[in-house]
Parts: structure tokens; sequence; C-alpha cells
């Protein structure tokens, strides 16, 4: 679901900037608010993406030096790697939580089209919440490959 709001996102940047280029320099009148719609649909957009990313296993590990420790070290040290990464996303995650009230007490809202910006961080929280539950999985594969096969074959398959 991420994915594909994701790729919804990056279509509608294009079209849209598509049309104000289009507007802008054949008529001479631009998409008001434009670069405000770019933005927010590039914050959604990322946050999807990294969401995504993580549920596929498709982020780049650096495995070149443990990958060759002997296999208990090598679990170990990429499990702690992986608790590290569970934690700040989850931090990142509460960071955003507290956002989303702030924005609604301040009531923070686009220059331009006066759009409120609290549903936008509403959006990059459920994505942090997905990206933060793949993030704890794969910690807890991690942590079973140090004494199952499957795990360790499973974990190891995108390494260098």
């Amino acid at each position: 679901a991420v994915g594909s709001l994701s790729y919804v996102g990056i279509i509608a940047m294009m079209v849209l900037n598509l049309i104000d280029v289009f507007l802008t320099k054949f008529f001479g009148i631009n998409v008001q608010g434009a670069y405000e719609l770019t933005e927010r649909l590039l914050m959604c957009t990322v946050f999807a993406s990294l969401a995504y990313a993580e549920m596929c296993d498709a982020h780049i590990h650096t495995t070149l030096f443990i990958a060759r420790l002997p296999r208990v070290v090598k679990f170990l040290a990429f499990g702690l790697m992986s608790v590290l990464s569970t934690l700040a996303s989850a931090w990142w995650t509460y960071a955003i939580w507290i956002q989303i009230f702030e924005s609604i007490r301040t009531n923070t809202i686009t220059a331009v089209l006066k759009i409120p910006l609290y549903p936008f961080y509403a959006f990059a929280f459920v994505c942090m919440i997905f990206m933060t539950i793949a993030l704890a999985w794969h910690m807890i594969r991690v942590f079973l490959a140090i004494g199952n096969d499957e795990c360790a074959e499973e974990v190891t398959k995108s390494w260098a």
C-alpha cells in the first residue's frame, strides 16, 4: 500500500509540474501553490518510499567487513545495528507524533493555499509506523539467524 502511495505521489508531482511549466511557458500563468503542493507530495512520497523499501528489504547494507566474521559475531554485530536502526526509527516516529499535535495546536498552514500541515504529518507518522515495524521484524530475523540456517540464508541473501 505504501509503495502504491509513493508511486501516486511521484506521478502527481510530475503532472503538477508539467502543467505548471506548460501554462507558464505558453500562457504566462502559473498554478497557484504548485511549489507548496510539490513540497507536500514530496514529503508523502519520501516517507512512503522509506517504509516500502524497508518492507521489501531494499535498503543497502554495507557488509563488506561483517560478512567475513564468524557466524555468531556476524549476526550479533548486524543485530546490534538493527537494534539501533529500530530505536532511531521509533524515536523519529515519536517525534512526528509530537509534531502532529504541535501543528494542530499552532494551526500551522501553508503560506499560499492555507493547507493545514497536520494531515501530512499524520501520513508521515503512519508510514514511519510501518517502517519501524519492518525494522523490528528485520532485527528479530537477524537474531534468529544466529542459530537458524534458514534465517541466516534469508538475512544474508542481499549481502555482497
